[in-house]
């Protein structure tokens, strides 16, 4: 059953009178009363059988506002919503004053809620300000093209401070953050592409000249002419309008995504898969990588170790800060954590999908990011699942962990303290750029945090005119 005036299905309600009839919302009902009310009685009267195939439907544009919202964002791309609000005023006006409930809906169906909280992630109420700036120092792999070329030439080609200013999507003056209205979901189609697609691609080696071929062939169909142009496409210099653009001159970025994800995962059968996993599922474990990366990297408090909360070196260009010793922990933002807990809600699948990528990435030195200590231990989100796995179990049906508090409580117990666990619970506090504080519980490597402590211990000690301990002696030190 749908709306008697729009059509609409879903959640109905009945004229409580005759209750042959149904409406989606008290507007619908309102509209149509005029033409219901002289065939509206009350079950068992007498009235003359409503000829359905006589009713006149009203127009489009008469229905509520609501109604035509729904409309835009049920469509299936920004080419088609913009295509439907450049063929009536109304429906124009309509489009540009809810600008941000369209996108937003449009963004949900073409990006996908994983993407979005990347692009997203830079949030000034989830992000601390130092962190967008240490994640820079670290985001080799995502540096490149024309915005690069760019912001080159604006630093003389010092690629050091090309890295400090380049527009990273999760810093906080690109706006992303922000809600989305046109000019954000357009800023997310170009992060979507030419950032997250482009390093999927460069990363797995996939060949791009297939759709060279598909598009050079778009555009000679495009340069054909028409039989039947409309009257929209020629009113002005000659332009077609956007029902009628070509798919190679008027695709947007998410079109051509969406274009060469399909044709990618077609060929997975005749190409064979990547060890064994679908485009799809590799696709997923890329994006869960880069999120994880970069939303669960936190600075690493000035009371670890507490004397180090009231060290402060002001010495310009110290030789002991800025020298061989201690010069490659400086970063900009300072020492961050990476808080691995974030892999506990994914699935064995999803955690071997992620295996194969970081193994795949270190094989062919791929990385977009790149860790930047030099500590002995390898840094990967998948290896505290399979630890975590040892002190709990996981679902045969949902591929889950079961219990994960009650594994953590076991893993990180008192008994099961050893300097030879590979992961630590610690207790931070955070501050994030709009000034929100949080305290976060996060499992760190073990291996990382002793190295970190070390180091600032050691860097205290060199400023106090004191000799570098031997190496041997950190694994004396208690955590």
């Amino acid at each position: 059953m749908a709306c008697n005036v729009c059509e609409r299905e879903g959640k109905l309600s009945q004229c409580a009178r005759c209750k042959t009839v149904s409406y989606c919302s008290k507007e619908c009902q309102k509209y149509d009363w005029k033409a219901h009310k002289s065939v509206c009685k009350a079950p068992g009267s007498k009235a003359e059988p409503r000829d359905t195939s006589t009713t006149v439907r009203p127009p489009i544009l008469s229905v509520p506002n609501e109604i035509l919202i729904d409309i835009f964002r049920f469509c299936p791309t920004l080419r088609t919503a913009q295509a439907l609000a450049a063929s009536h005023s109304t429906l124009y006006n309509v489009f540009k004053a809810n600008d941000v409930r369209i996108h937003t809906a449009l963004a949900n169906t073409t990006f996908g809620p994983l993407i979005i909280r990347i692009l997203q992630s830079g949030h000034p109420d989830r992000m601390p300000a130092k962190t967008q700036y240490f994640l820079a120092s670290c985001a080799d792999g995502i540096v490149h093209g024309p915005a690069l070329k760019h912001v080159l030439n604006i630093t003389k080609g010092d690629y050091e401070a090309a890295c400090r200013i380049f527009p990273y999507f999760w810093r906080q003056d690109v706006g992303l953050w922000k809600p989305i209205n046109g000019d954000v979901y357009r800023r997310m189609s170009f992060e979507f592409r030419t950032t997250l697609w482009d390093l999927y691609f460069h990363i797995f080696q996939l060949d791009r000249k297939p759709f060279a071929d598909a598009y050079r062939q778009m555009k000679e169909d495009a340069a054909k002419p028409r039989s039947t142009p409309c009257t929209q496409c020629f009113k002005t210099k000659a332009e077609p309008c956007y029902w009628h653009l070509d798919h190679y001159t008027g695709a947007r970025q998410e079109e051509i995504f969406h274009f060469e994800f399909s044709k990618i995962c077609q060929g997975d059968n005749a190409r064979g898969t990547n060890g064994g996993f679908s485009t799809p599922v590799l696709w997923e474990a890329f994006l869960h990588y880069v999120l994880f990366f970069i939303s669960s990297a936190y600075p690493l408090p000035k009371n670890y170790p507490p004397e180090f909360a009231s060290f402060n070196c002001t010495t310009a260009k110290c030789e002991i800060c800025n020298g061989s010793e201690f010069g490659w922990r400086l970063h900009i933002g300072g020492d961050h954590v990476w808080d691995y807990s974030v892999t506990e809600t994914l699935t064995e699948t999803q955690i071997k999908a992620l295996r194969y990528l970081h193994n795949t990435m270190a094989a062919r030195e791929v990385q977009p990011f790149r860790y930047p200590y030099r500590i002995a231990a390898e840094q990967s989100f998948h290896a505290y699942w399979d630890v975590l796995k040892d002190y709990g179990k996981v679902d045969p049906v949902t591929g889950k962990l079961v219990d994960v508090d009650q594994a953590r409580k076991e893993m990180f117990g008192s008994s099961q303290m050893t300097h030879y666990k590979a992961y630590w619970q610690k207790e931070i506090e955070v501050e994030t750029a709009s000034g929100k504080k949080m305290k976060r519980t996060i499992v760190e490597d073990q291996m990382a945090w002793e190295d970190f402590i070390w180091e600032r211990k050691e860097l205290i000690r060199r400023h106090q005119g004191l000799e570098r301990r031997p190496e041997w002696e950190r694994f004396e030190d208690e955590p």
